[in-house]
């Protein structure tokens, strides 16, 4: 990123820059930077085991187009595999599918439907991560891709949607278990061809785009974890297929009668996971397993951001139970984050139990206020749940986790970040995680401590 983007962002330091990795070289010839992982059974172009005529997961493309397609997205399949099969992920996808339902204590609805809620529950890690695999599996079964540009009449440029189909099984599928009992309803995920274009112009492009390459790759592959985690809701959706059934036979009969009968989409609300304020499942695991969601400006050369969730910068057509919070921080994405994604030694290197490796650190941000109060019913409470952020000051919108006295408490836990050598340098071993009190002993052992 050049220092004529960074301008554009007059709210931070220079030096901000630097200690986010921004100012640092990276090889242009090296920006897949090592992922070896398979890509999923998701990704694959062929399905033969599927009991319909159509094999095929990326509708559109024949095997020549999506051995080309592959050339430049396999980092990204891989990536995004990857984030799937990561600790808290597969949690997260596991509570989605065998989590009960029930109505929350407030009577909570949503265009006239109930919204429910489902909660964690007591399984071993072992058997929850083994089944919510299993089902991924039998995700990729009816799963389907279409890339595509939007509709020049459509009301928003859309990134990606993913959409309940009965075209691959007619009468639903089973994710759950071997039982040939339908569950739910299969998917076809939509994505905006924009993104396939701009990493092609950035693979192409002269000098060293390794950065703005490594951003985009990781903004693909998240919003396909997050459309897959929508699929993942449909298919443990009973009532969804129930309602998509009979609105294709409502279809079919008036078709007999030569009557006609609007399209309508069929529809459903996502349910609350525990005390969240919002439903909505792919925004709920990118909370759960980047401890954010990814913010973009449209813009391949400017870098990426992320703040909590839920927030007003997410607001859309989704069941609410609570109000925003007036405030919220912008955190920027360290390029530190999103070089050590993209090497597989770090993926090698996570444990079974750390739940919050992929939590991006909060290091500095651009505080955003919503100046419309009147937009939301149910009233804004006044400061953002993360508290008072340090800033420079009553009139800065500048915040920093790592200023004001010493190191900052960083609430993300354990993550992907490349200062846990700076982390082991400081603080007495008590004060450090797991992973920076190992990275100390590391350095004692080089004697570089």
């Amino acid at each position: 990123m050049n220092a004529r983007i960074r301008s554009k962002y007059s709210t931070l330091h220079p030096s901000d820059w630097a200690r986010l990795g921004y100012l640092d070289g990276l090889s242009a010839k090296r920006h897949n930077l090592g992922l070896t992982n398979p890509k999923h059974l998701l990704f694959q172009y062929n399905k033969p085991s599927r009991s319909s005529t159509r094999k095929v997961t990326w509708l559109q493309y024949s095997q020549q187009s999506y051995d080309r397609l592959c050339a430049e997205l396999d980092p990204v399949l891989q990536l995004a595999s990857a984030l799937l099969e990561s600790p808290a992920s597969l949690d997260f996808l596991y509570y989605v599918i065998h989590s009960p339902r029930f109505l929350p204590m407030e009577v909570a609805e949503f265009g006239g439907r109930p919204v429910y809620e489902f909660q964690r529950v007591m399984v071993s890690r072992e058997a929850r991560r083994r089944k919510a695999k299993e089902a991924l599996d039998r995700l990729a079964e009816s799963l389907c891709f279409v890339v595509e540009s939007p509709k020049e009449d459509a009301k928003e440029d859309f990134h990606r949607l993913t959409e309940p189909s009965l075209a691959i099984y007619p009468y639903g599928i089973n994710v759950v278990d071997e039982s040939p009992t339908p569950r739910g309803i299969g998917s076809m995920i939509r994505i905006n061809k924009s993104y396939l274009v701009k990493l092609t112009q950035l693979l192409a492009r002269e000098g060293d785009n390794t950065a703005q390459i490594l951003s985009m790759q990781f903004k693909i592959a998240t919003s396909i974890c997050h459309e897959i985690a929508h699929a993942v809701g449909h298919a443990a959706d009973l009532g969804l297929l129930l309602d998509a059934i009979m609105e294709s036979i409502f279809r079919e009969l008036a078709i007999m009668g030569n009557a006609k009968r609007e399209k309508e989409r069929v529809k459903t609300n996502e349910p609350f996971f525990e005390d969240d304020a919002v439903a909505e499942l792919g925004y709920c695991w990118e909370q759960a397993v980047l401890g954010g969601t990814i913010q973009w400006a449209d813009q391949v050369d400017h870098p990426l951001f992320f703040c909590k969730w839920p927030s007003f910068l997410t607001d859309g057509e989704h069941p609410r139970r609570k109000g925003y919070k007036r405030t919220t921080t912008q955190y920027v994405v360290p390029m530190h984050y999103l070089r050590r994604l993209h090497k597989q030694e770090f993926w090698d290197g996570i444990e079974a139990g750390d739940t919050s490796a992929l939590w991006i650190k909060k290091m500095v941000g651009i505080r955003v206020t919503n100046q419309d109060a009147d937009i939301d019913p149910l009233g804004f409470p006044p400061r953002e749940s993360e508290g008072d952020s340090p800033t420079d000051g009553p009139d800065s919108f500048r915040v920093c986790r790592e200023e004001k006295g010493g190191r900052a408490v960083d609430p993300s836990g354990r993550r992907a970040d490349e200062t846990l050598v700076k982390g082991a340098q400081g603080g007495s071993d008590d004060q450090l995680t797991p992973r920076a009190l190992s990275a100390r002993r590391k350095l004692r052992k080089s004697k570089k401590y």
